[in-house]
């Protein structure tokens, strides 16, 4: 076998190595529902921002139907500035019961934003959801670091 041939044997083996590691480690990222419940451009902005920030962390990832999962809304209301809105987010989660699902209120923030931070924003708020919130969902969801 040639040098050639060595090394794609080399990077079939390493795709199928870790073909298995790929999906275990996206079970393990906090499922998001993003929910936007705002047409004001610069919620809109933040919210665009928060959906690509979700898409490529490894941290979480977007919820699959019929699953415990975190929620975050996003509201806005606008200000006398034109440049700037308040936006808010509400983190809730739902926790089963003999009746059904309930929704259990996790955390709520608002602030002022410009459309030029909406994606630093974003990043912050994924950055806020993971050292304030996601310990108080897994208790509530019964989801372990590691589960699938």
């Amino acid at each position: 076998m040639t040098a050639k041939g060595f090394g794609a044997c080399g990077i079939f083996l390493l795709l199928l190595a870790f073909s298995g590691v790929l999906p275990a480690q996206s079970e393990q990222r906090i499922p998001l529902e993003l929910r936007n419940e705002s047409e004001a451009k610069i919620a809109q902005a933040f919210f665009q921002g928060l959906t690509i920030q979700v898409n490529k962390s490894s941290k979480f990832r977007m919820a699959r139907p019929h699953e415990p999962r975190l929620t975050l809304t996003v509201g806005s209301a606008r200000t006398e500035n034109p440049y700037l809105d308040v936006i808010t987010v509400v983190w809730t989660t739902e926790v089963k019961t003999s009746q059904g699902n309930l929704p259990v209120f996790l955390d709520f923030v608002s602030w002022p934003m410009s459309e030029a931070h909406s994606s630093k924003d974003a990043e912050d708020m994924l950055n806020f959801t993971e050292k304030n919130v996601v310990k108080r969902f897994r208790k509530l969801s019964g989801q372990k670091p590691g589960d699938k």
